[in-house]
């Protein structure tokens, strides 16, 4: 009989996400995959003290001695899992939960509630995941794995456990930390992501949102940028599902080019899309349909740069449909009536323990794993964050220096850059303060990493395969992926994963800082450069979106299509011919995923101002993009466009040219009787 651990136990539940469709996939090669798996978890449990207590198929069931053990088993897994070349394509995801409580003996097993409530936390997570119930949480918190903290996921109800559970997650660098929402009963839908860092602080503050939301039907957050307007909201609306049935939703607005896009930014996380067709209804029109009779609160977040767009739609949703509760974050108010504003203040400084100073200390231990400040240092640290005015962004760019600063050096090198940026500006302190900080931080990179940054800023978010393309002229044969990992390292870009590949992007105030650093002729090639690159993307979407791999294709041009449309942007002014040749090859898209509005007026506007061009291109791009705005029904406006593109490629077009414009030109005859 095992000599089980009494007392409290910490107990760990684990199994393989979506075993089932890997025995599919894999086929044969699911045995040894399954050993493979089984083998990583006995030599974790054999070297933190874990007792094997049930194995039952993928799933494992084992207890602890202490809690510490137990999380260490859990990284442990997840690490050397990550780290395995798995056979065929399809890696083994273990989701595993840890809960500690009373170790009820029941023969050679245990038994009782606190059992069942590991269990239930193992079965909320997601493949990749490490999930702790409260008690283990408070027994664990100061002996983590190192480079681990823990991410509060609020309070969540479990199957068949009558009492609600505080999760959290062991978060660990290296390792996935954006996850979906737990799978627990009563979650309201959302789409609210799993942070990537702790939060810190912020108790007063989440309290009085909360209060102002059960109040009021609109509440914007506003403040100074890098001032933490996402985080506060986010965590707020994480706090209040119970209040909102029909789920939080969070529509992300950074990437928004214009105001007239806002509608289709918010539309589009909750799954509503344009209707296509004459007579078809706005997508106002359609969005409002939706959301009628649903009780929800809506985040529109970093709305200052498309101010009137989000004042526009708050006003109009929340008139005409009552139920609804509007969260907003914007370094301006949106003037909607009934609005109620919520001003964000820094985080607290100057004493030893204050919000600001244990960011600080929490971000520097992430940047240099086991760093703990000494009294001397709290005190520069404590000075750190009042000149930096508490403001989180710039607080958590002086605090990855740690990993080649001391905190005196910083200071005193934070003390040289305020004295040199601040002389002489009119501008607030605390906006003095955060371009000092960005400044300071810009001035740390080396001369291939501040050019790097420089070309960053022409992307609206990147996959690998682009940023080295448009990267390249640059680099003179330096490794641009050691170049990306020094950037991220230092915090300057963050890093989500899509599918099966990574996404990066800059955060906003450091994009459109790096746009500053660049002068322009930089910027000129930069854009170049970028919109060249996605015109060859474009065009290989273009052929891939007609074949068998299409619905692959569409997600991946769906993922840049912001890239795309600021390269036509871009285009439009500076290259007639590029911006005809974006247009042609992203018509096809735009026709599958049903938008027609808003790229038939990109068309006009690209065809309408290229008279200049050459005339081929011209007309082919008439037939691609033109020609699918007749199948939308416009054939008023368009067949004029057509017919000199017939008059064109009658002479000088190829094949498969005349070929469409013939079926163009049929249509239009057609509609003409």
């Amino acid at each position: 009989m095992k000599d089980l651990p009494t007392g409290t136990v910490t107990f760990l539940f684990s199994d393989i996400e979506a075993s089932t469709r890997l025995i599919d996939v894999l086929g044969d090669q699911y045995g040894p995959s399954l050993e493979l798996h089984q083998a990583v978890v006995r030599k974790a449990l054999a070297s933190n003290g874990g007792i094997e207590i049930a194995t039952e198929g993928d799933s494992f069931f084992v207890a602890f001695a202490t809690a510490p053990d137990g999380a260490n088993a859990a990284v442990e897994i997840q690490q050397a899992l990550v780290a395995i070349d798995w056979p065929g394509t399809s890696p083994m995801r273990v989701r595993i939960g840890l809960h500690s409580g009373e170790g009820v003996l029941g023969g050679d097993s245990y038994v009782g509630m606190d059992v069942h409530r590991a269990s239930r936390i193992a079965e909320a997570g997601h493949g990749g995941q490490v999930l702790i119930s409260d008690a283990t949480r408070s027994l664990c918190q100061d002996r983590l794995p190192n480079g681990a903290e823990l991410v509060d996921l609020g309070n969540h109800t479990l199957k068949d456990i009558p009492t609600p559970e505080r999760i959290y997650q062991v978060s660990v660098a290296g390792l996935d930390a954006s996850f979906p929402a737990l799978r627990t009963v009563g979650a309201a839908p959302n789409n609210l992501p799993s942070h990537l860092t702790g939060f810190i602080g912020r108790d007063t503050e989440i309290e009085e949102v909360n209060s102002l939301l059960d109040a009021a039907r609109l509440v914007t957050l506003v403040g100074p940028g890098g001032v933490g307007k996402t985080r506060l909201s986010l965590q707020a609306a994480s706090g209040a599902f119970d209040r909102f049935p029909d789920g939080v939703w969070l529509a992300d607005l950074t990437r928004v080019a214009d105001p007239g896009s806002v509608t289709r930014a918010v539309a589009e996380p909750l799954g509503v899309v344009e209707a296509s067709g004459e007579g078809s209804r706005p997508l106002i029109d359609v969005l409002t349909s939706y959301l009628t009779g649903k009780a929800m609160l809506l985040i529109l977040d970093n709305c200052e740069h498309v101010l009137e767009g989000c004042a526009d739609l708050a006003g109009h949703l929340l008139r005409e449909i009552e139920d609804l509760t509007v969260l907003a974050t914007s370094r301006e108010v949106l003037g909607v009536h009934g609005e109620v504003t919520y001003l964000v203040p820094p985080l607290t400084t100057g004493e030893h323990d204050s919000e600001a100073v244990r960011l600080f200390i929490d971000r520097g231990a992430r940047a240099r794993h086991g760093w703990r400040p000494d009294s001397d240092e709290r005190a520069a640290v404590a000075s750190i964050t009042a000149q930096l005015d508490g403001l989180p962004l710039a607080i958590e760019l002086a605090a990855a220096r740690v990993s080649v600063l001391t905190p005196s050096q910083i200071l005193q090198r934070l003390d040289d850059r305020y004295r040199l940026l601040t002389a002489g500006r009119s501008a607030p302190d605390r906006h003095a303060t955060l371009a000092a900080a960005m400044d300071w931080s810009y001035e740390l990179l080396s001369p291939v990493e501040q050019a790097v940054l420089q070309r960053l800023s022409v992307f609206r978010g990147w996959g690998i395969e682009a940023a080295e393309a448009v990267l390249d002229p640059i680099l003179h044969g330096e490794d641009s992926l050691e170049i990306l990992s020094g950037l991220i390292d230092k915090s300057l870009i963050e890093v989500t994963t899509v599918g099966s590949e990574n996404r990066y992007r800059l955060l906003e105030t450091i994009r459109h800082y790096g746009l500053t650093k660049l002068d322009p002729s930089a910027e000129a090639n930069a854009r170049s450069d970028h919109a060249a690159y996605f015109l060859d993307f474009a065009e290989r979407g273009d052929a891939g979106l007609k074949g068998p791999d299409q619905a692959n294709w569409v997600s991946r041009v769906t993922l840049d299509h912001d890239n795309v449309r600021s390269a036509i942007e871009w285009a439009s002014e500076e290259d007639h011919e590029l911006a005809l040749a974006l247009v042609g090859a992203m018509s096809w898209y735009w026709f599958i995923e049903g938008h027609w509005q808003g790229p038939l007026v990109t068309f006009r506007n690209v065809y309408d101002e290229s008279a200049d061009a050459e005339p081929l291109l011209r007309a082919q791009t008439a037939y691609r993009a033109g020609g699918i705005a007749m199948i939308w029904g416009r054939f008023a406006e368009i067949g004029s466009i057509i017919e000199d593109a017939d008059a064109v490629l009658a002479e000088r077009g190829s094949a498969i040219d005349r070929a469409f414009i013939d079926h163009y030109m049929g249509l239009l005859a057609a509609t003409r009787g």
